[in-house]
């Protein structure tokens, strides 16, 4: 289930960096589109993290079979004109100042589009204000911290519960 939420995140990021594109006459089709992965490599959640995104673009680019559901065929996401989707990882060591760096390097070195990711409070907190300052679409499914998307970012998404959301359930 959580590498649907995953392959949900990613068709989300790439819509909204899609969104953000303008149309000053015809601009020549991507052939690949840059996706960067914040992860705590030392950690299993990154791991997984990594893994989840993975899979998330191999089901974008038609790799896995078609997808009716989220109306992917075996040539991939219609809409993408061909591109294919391409994931680079980051390391952020679960240190806010690298998971900063990071995500500036993913996205003015890397070329990414759209961020995913981060995992731990403080990174996410950190690299979703240098995001934001460079516009670029950030979406964290792992932190359910409140506060993240209480901060009036227009560029960073939240996938999940909050903290408050599940004590309520409980």
């Amino acid at each position: 289930m959580r590498a649907w939420t995953r392959a949900s995140i990613v068709v989300i990021v790439l819509a909204a960096a899609a969104c953000t594109s303008s149309d000053s006459g015809q601009a020549p089709t991507p052939s690949e589109v840059k996706i960067g992965v914040l992860v705590p490599s030392g950690k299993a959640a990154g791991v997984e993290a990594l893994r989840g995104a993975e899979l998330a673009a191999a089901l974008v680019n038609g790799e896995e079979g078609s997808v009716p559901l989220l109306r992917i065929t075996s040539g991939g996401l219609r809409g993408l004109g061909g591109a294919k989707l391409a994931v680079v990882e980051a390391d952020t060591k679960s240190e806010p100042a690298r998971g900063s760096a990071e995500a500036v390097r993913l996205v003015t070195q890397e070329r990414a589009v759209g961020l995913v990711g981060a995992y731990d409070t403080g990174v996410t907190a950190a690299a979703s204000q240098r995001t934001e300052r460079l516009g670029i679409p950030f979406v964290n499914g792992d932190s359910s911290t409140g506060y993240l998307t209480e901060r009036g970012l227009d560029w960073f998404f939240r996938t999940g519960p909050t903290d408050r959301m599940f004590g309520e359930a409980f």
